[in-house]
């Protein structure tokens, strides 16, 4: 038999490493699910230039080769790279989700405050603990502008974070419970025109608000997200007739469950794997055009760009 694991060693590589109980010529194929990301030809297995290459090994050697891929240019999701070992009659399979982005710091998507929003699919979102967090360069104070807005109604179960309360600047994050809702809000303001990074976290009755990584607000005795089917979805949107949010946002995070302070401040400038243990939807922002937002934890939370155009990106 086959024994067979990946690792990612950098950027745009990754190790395989198998065994094989018996002298054997080994036959190693990679395969990519979406060559409008990753392209099999651009695969090279063990400086190939190949996406196939045999190998004779000795009985119970443990092997690693090198796995090389080139992105298309300027393209952004995520991918799988199905990697095949064969030898004997026998074949072992790993898979590798990889997702490719632009070189650098990417991109982010800009809001005209106008009529600009992401609409996200219907789903329960919240349930007990989470965080949301998210990079925003805000441009106005727009009266109760949003970050996210999900629930169900006006109000019913939403979950909201305002960047600026009335026109002050300063940031709250709100849980409702049906139509009782509570609120943790920051004495402090986002300031205009550069980039603030914004955390909300929710622990049994603990709603706790972060700006740049450093607690800011915190209220003891806050709701918590029940488990009901959330229908209206918004990212930059109100539910309510609030302005739309004049705003460019990135690295959008929502797990489902609460994050602390170090976990916040470490992360907020690292740019994440997608399967990170509690990491519902992750949004990069780093599409170049196209009306979809996404969601690069294979989780299917993709977001609908509305009214919004390639000159957004």
């Amino acid at each position: 038999p086959i024994f067979a694991s990946s690792a990612e060693t950098a950027t745009h590589a990754l190790d395989f490493t198998y065994t094989v109980n018996e002298t054997a010529s080994v036959v190693l194929s990679i395969t990519s699910s979406d060559s409008s990301l990753i392209n099999d030809s651009t695969i090279s297995i063990a400086g190939s230039g190949s996406n196939i290459y045999t190998y004779t090994t000795s009985a119970n050697a443990v092997e690693t080769v090198s796995i090389e891929y080139t992105p298309v240019a300027n393209a952004h999701g995520r991918v799988t790279l199905t990697v095949s070992a064969s030898a004997n009659g026998e074949v072992s399979t790993q898979t590798y989700a990889v997702i490719v982005s632009p070189p650098g710091s990417g991109n982010g998507l800009n809001f005209d405050g106008v009529d600009d929003y992401i609409d996200l699919p219907d789903n329960v979102w919240f349930n007990g603990d989470f965080t949301v967090e998210s990079w925003v360069y805000l441009k106005s104070y727009s009266d109760w502008c949003r970050l996210i807005d999900i629930g169900i109604g006006q109000p019913s179960d939403n979950i909201i974070i305002v960047l600026s309360s009335a026109t002050s600047g300063k940031p709250c994050f709100d849980i409702f419970n049906g139509a009782t809702g509570t609120s943790v809000s920051s004495p402090e303001q986002i300031p205009l025109n550069q980039w603030v990074h914004i955390a909300a976290t929710s622990s049994g009755s603990v709603g706790k608000l972060y700006i740049n990584g450093y607690l800011v607000g915190t209220n003891n005795s806050m709701n918590q997200a029940t488990n009901v089917l959330r229908t209206n979805a918004y990212i930059a949107k109100s539910y309510w007739t609030d302005p739309s949010t004049n705003a460019a946002f990135d690295e959008l995070r929502i797990w489902n469950l609460a994050r602390t302070e170090d976990q916040i401040h470490s992360g907020m400038c690292k740019k994440l794997r997608g399967d990170e243990t509690g990491l519902l939807a992750y949004y990069r922002f780093d599409h170049s055009s196209g009306t979809t937002l996404t969601d690069l934890t294979g989780n299917g939370y993709d977001g609908i760009l509305t009214n919004m155009t390639d000159s957004d990106w």
